[in-house]
């Protein structure tokens, strides 16, 4: 069970954490949701939610909404490579029933995890300009 857990290293959390997958990262999208994915600074996938209250007014259906992805991206968290992915409510996402909605959040981890993003995410200790400045 350990497996599917959704600890708090599993999570994006803070604002800069946001930020950073928000200016740096690539985008995907799907009927419901667009995804922005950049790499993760560590060795897990760690994901982010947003769920506009202009997209969706009402808590109880951000909530929902919150609650399935956070649900996939649990059962699926080891299976994905090391991203970071922020991802955000959009259209007619209160049209939809939980089937639709699970299948469509399957369908934006799939993207999110088969796009090429960089491996250098930036200046790698013990480079050429590393040894230059010493």
């Amino acid at each position: 069970m350990s497996g599917n857990s959704f600890p708090r290293a599993a999570r994006l959390l803070t604002r800069a954490a946001f930020d950073e997958v928000f200016r740096a990262g690539q985008s995907a999208g799907s009927n419901f949701f667009r995804v922005l994915v950049r790499p993760a600074p560590g060795p897990d996938a760690r994901l982010g939610i947003t769920v506009p209250k202009r997209v969706v007014k009402h808590a109880h259906d951000r909530n929902r909404i919150k609650r399935l992805l956070r649900e996939s991206f649990r059962q699926r968290r080891l299976q994905l490579p090391p991203i970071d992915l922020v991802i955000l409510a959009r259209g007619a996402i209160l049209t939809a029933d939980n089937v639709a909605l699970r299948k469509d959040i399957d369908k934006i981890l799939s993207r999110a995890a088969a796009l090429k993003l960089p491996t250098d995410t930036g200046k790698m200790p013990g480079s050429i300009a590393d040894a230059s400045q010493g």
